[in-house]
């Protein structure tokens, strides 16, 4: 929709054509002596529109055919959820700026442990919200081109570790007993070091707080929620701002306990 955002105007479209020559990437991940492939599966591919209602089964048979190939190859399948490929339609409704994005994505979580699940025993439901949300959804570099700084990537943020949360306690209540899988995450961040002996530590926390612990202290804290800093200076600051909420997105306990 936007060919003015490539030189060329090309495309990735097709791009390594691994849709038909997945043979060919298991025997050269073979040759090199891997033991495991960490692949991504597309959400359009499997639900075009989010839902069951648009159910591909060609999609379904494609990765079934790539699964069972690493398995005969003895490589185990890696599988992340998405990888910043939303289906259009549910783009079209708010994308994960959307509480509906929840909804949708436990219908696909569910999809894939059902039909996938006897085979792949890790799974991974997000890759590095931090770059998708800040750029796609905050200052609108990448797709899907969503400029909104400040609250859009707040949001994106919020309804990443809800949906998360969401696929990991459907496979704990449905599926691990049988499947006896995992679920996680894969987060990325920037770290920081002081520049100098002026540079304060207080500087360098605040700094990984707002990058690191943005994502990590509501999955991996006691406490739960997003670092206090954080809500209290996005709560201050909007207030200062003239908004009569804070951008940062509230967890009440119950969310804090269930993330």
């Amino acid at each position: 929709d936007h060919p003015e955002l490539v030189v060329d105007q090309s495309t990735g479209d097709v791009a390594a054509d691994s849709y038909h020559r997945f043979q060919d990437d298991v025997e050269a991940l073979k040759q090199v002596g891997f033991n495991f492939y960490r692949f991504s599966i597309s959400w359009g591919r499997i639900l075009p529109e989010g839902d069951l209602s648009s159910l591909n089964q060609a999609g379904i048979d494609y990765y079934n055919k790539l699964i069972d190939a690493l398995i005969v190859a003895g490589i185990e399948p890696v599988v992340t959820m998405i990888h910043y490929d939303v289906p259009q339609y549910l783009q079209n409704l708010g994308g994960l700026a959307s509480p509906l994005f929840v909804q949708y994505f436990e219908i696909y979580a569910d999809t894939l442990f059902r039909n996938f699940g006897n085979r792949v025993k890790v799974w991974i439901t997000h890759n590095e919200p931090y770059n998708f949300c800040v750029d796609g959804y905050g200052y609108g570099r990448n797709g899907p081109l969503v400029y909104a700084p400040g609250v859009g990537e707040y949001l994106c943020v919020h309804y990443t570790l809800l949906s998360h949360a969401t696929a990991y306690h459907l496979y704990n209540q449905r599926y691990r007993a049988q499947q006896k899988g995992s679920v996680g995450i894969t987060l990325s961040g920037r770290y920081f070091f002081q520049a100098d002996n002026q540079t304060g530590s207080e500087a360098v926390d605040r700094a990984l707080q707002y990058h690191i612990g943005w994502m990590a202290h509501p999955l991996f804290s006691e406490a739960g929620g997003y670092p206090p800093l954080m809500e209290k200076e996005i709560a201050e600051h909007s207030l200062q701002e003239g908004r009569t909420m804070s951008r940062l997105p509230a967890m009440t306990a119950t969310t804090k306990a269930f993330v």
